[in-house]
Order: C-alpha cells, then sequence, then structure tokens
C-alpha cells in the first residue's frame, strides 16, 4: 500500500518527465530486456540531477534525468534497466521489509514514508534533501507535497551490497541476451569513475550509498563481460543520444545546481565529447555551478573568494570561446568582474551585453552605473 501511494504521488509529479517520444522508448527497452515481465513493469522518467534510478517492489521503475545525462549509448542504459529488473525479479526490496521488520528501523523507514507529505526532510536521505534544496522545489506546498513523495520513495530502495552484486550479474547476462553490448556495464561505471574520483567527499548524490565501490563494480562488471562475445558497435545516431540531446541542456542546468563544482566539471569533460552543445554554454554552466557553491553560508570568506574567482575564470574562457558566452552570461561575469574588484573587466562585459540586448529590462539601470565608471 505504501509504495503505490508512492507511486500515485510521482506519476502526476511535476518532476516527472511528461514526453511521449521519450516514455514509448524506455518503455520499448525496458521490454526487450524484462521479456515475459514487460507487463508487470511500469517506467517513470523523473527531472531529478543524479546518478541514479531504482525500482519498486510493486514494478514500478523510475529513471532520473541525472542518469539519461551520463549514460553514452542505448546499451549502457539498457544494463542498467537489466540491473534494476533483476531486483524486481529477485524481490530484493520484499525481501529487506522482512528483514527490517526484525529491527527498529522498520518504523524509521515507515515513518519517514508515512510524514513525508509535511516535510521534505525525509531522515535518511540527506543527499536527497539537499537536491532539493538546490532545485528550490519546495517553494510552495503542492511543491512540497510532490518532492517529499519522489525523495521518500528512495527509502525503500536501500538494497544491500550482496544484493547489488547479483543484481549486476542476472542484469548483465539479461542484457547480453537481449542483444546488446555486455562491455557497456562496465562502460558505465569507468565513464562514472571519473565524476565520482574528482569530487572525491565533497560529490554529490547518487545511488553509490549501498553499492560497492565505482572502482570494483567497474572491474568485476568488465570480467563477467569479457566472457561474453559482441560486436561492439558505437554511433553518434545511437536513439538515446538524440533523445536526451532535446533535454540536455536543460538537465545540465539542475545538475550545475546540484552537484559540488568539481564534480559538475568532470560531467561537463564527458558532455564535450558528443553533446552539441557549444563550449561557451558549458562554460557559463560551469561558472554558474562555482557561483552557487560560493553563495553557500557554510563556507569560510577565502573558500568564498576561491569559487568567485573560479566563476570569473570560466566567464572569461567561454567569452574567448568560438561560440561566446549566452548573453544573460556576459551580465553575470560583469557583476561577478565587479564584486571581485575587476572593474575595467566589467565595464567591458556590460557594455557588451548592452550592445547585444539594448532594450533588455535591466538596460536602463545598466547604463546609468556605467556612468560611474
Amino acid at each position: 500500500m505504501v509504495v503505490q501511494n508512492q507511486e500515485r504521488y510521482i506519476r502526476t509529479s511535476p518532476r516527472r518527465i511528461a514526453d511521449e517520444e521519450l516514455q514509448h522508448y524506455v518503455d520499448e527497452l525496458v521490454c526487450t530486456i524484462a521479456d515475459n515481465l514487460c507487463d508487470e513493469i511500469r517506467v517513470y522518467v523523473l527531472h531529478l540531477p543524479g546518478f541514479n534510478a531504482f525500482m519498486m517492489p510493486n514494478g514500478a521503475m523510475f529513471i532520473q534525468s541525472g542518469l539519461l545525462l551520463r549514460v553514452e549509448s542505448e546499451s549502457e542504459l539498457a544494463s542498467v534497466i537489466g540491473h534494476e529488473i533483476a531486483h524486481f525479479s529477485e524481490a530484493h526490496s520484499i525481501k529487506n521489509v522482512r528483514r527490517w521488520r526484525k529491527t527498529a528501523n522498520t518504523f524509521a523507514v515507515l515513518g519517514a514514508i508515512v510524514g513525508a507529505a509535511g516535510t521534505v526532510a525525509v531522515s535518511s536521505a540527506g543527499t536527497y534533501e539537499s537536491a532539493s534544496k538546490s532545485l528550490d522545489i519546495s517553494n510552495t506546498a503542492v511543491g512540497m507535497l510532490q518532492a517529499a513523495q519522489v525523495f521518500a520513495t528512495f527509502q525503500l530502495v536501500a538494497y544491500g551490497r550482496s544484493d547489488e552484486k547479483q543484481a549486476d550479474s542476472i542484469g548483465l547476462t539479461s542484457l547480453h541476451k537481449a542483444g546488446f553490448d555486455p562491455s557497456a556495464s562496465a562502460r558505465v561505471w569507468e565513464n562514472y569513475l571519473l565524476e565520482h574520483e574528482a569530487a572525491k567527499k565533497e560529490g554529490g548524490f547518487s545511488i553509490l550509498a549501498t553499492h560497492p565501490s565505482p572502482r570494483s563494480r567497474f572491474e568485476e562488471l568488465r570480467n563477467l563481460a569479457g566472457t561474453l562475445s559482441y560486436e561492439n558497435i558505437y554511433t553518434e545516431t545511437d536513439p538515446l543520444l538524440l533523445l536526451v540531446n532535446k533535454f540536455r541542456s536543460e538537465w545540465l542546468e539542475s545538475e550545475a545546481q546540484a552537484l559540488h563544482p568539481l564534480q559538475f566539471e568532470a560531467l561537463i569533460s564527458r558532455q564535450q565529447l558528443f553533446s552539441k552543445l557549444g563550449p561557451g554554454y558549458l562554460s557559463n554552466l560551469q561558472a554558474f555551478a562555482w557561483v552557487k557553491y560560493g553563495g553557500k553560508q557554510f563556507l569560510s570568506r577565502k573558500k568564498k573568494q576561491e569559487a568567485l574567482e573560479k566563476a570569473r575564470a570560466h566567464y572569461r574562457s567561454g567569452d574567448a570561446s568560438e561560440s561566446g558566452l549566452p548573453t544573460e552570461a556576459i551580465r553575470d561575469w560583469g557583476r561577478i568582474s565587479q564584486q571581485l574588484g575587476f572593474h575595467d573587466e566589467a565595464k567591458l562585459a556590460f557594455q557588451k551585453y548592452l550592445e547585444l540586448t539594448p532594450d533588455a529590462w535591466d538596460a536602463k539601470f545598466l547604463r546609468k552605473e556605467l556612468e560611474n565608471y
């Protein structure tokens, strides 16, 4: 009953991505992997940052936009789906609930879920709490309710490490049987290692809390895949990449708000390999990530200063790139330069912004401000 209630809330959540083409694509991919379990599984794609997908014991599967950003081929996404379906076929969640019933944690978990409608601060999902704050999705009572239900759902899928290893093995077999590249399972983790290691302890949220380490997982999956034959063919017209490109800029903006800037920079380094976004736009996002980080209350004055200096460096790099900065980013660059005391640079940025958008809503204010230089 609890799980069905969570699915009902998420089904109508503003975080659910209502795109028919994307929904049809993931539905077909799930059925290809799930085979005779196809009719028992329902898939929801959520606009949530973070490298995550999770499966509920009633057959509801959730795939976060952050994961779709990070997988680089259809086979890689299929490997994640195969892993989640294995959790369902092996009833890992049901087994966990039975274990929880023997401990006081049962009441803590169910209490968090039942109480989620009143608060986003769900007990054991601290990383998701920070995500909700970053995304400002609890500005209204409805937003708070919807966000809490999404985050509370994660409470029910904290699988043990033995469950994860079993799901990896079964999922890899299903992946190969369905005709996908078995080495894709290892590549998912190989690519994520750069991002995970870049941020170290300051990394954002992901599926890593209950999983084996990315390094050991990559090595085990690589060894398993090595026993299976497949002709690996990579193409830029991979249907997954074409679909994700429709949403890539929007999803990256959410990641910039939620991740530590070092982790976000590692994510961007992979995105540059296959995305159609210009270097100026990506530099703007990296600058934005540092600005957001520099605004955190817990940072020392020195750390705040360093964050703004890194943001300024990214703005300068984006402006010098072939594609240039987005127009509003030029104004933001001027503000950061002004704040750091680089007034000549701020003046040039403001003048450039006004040349490009002479009728901007803040044009009158900026012209008056430039008179003081």
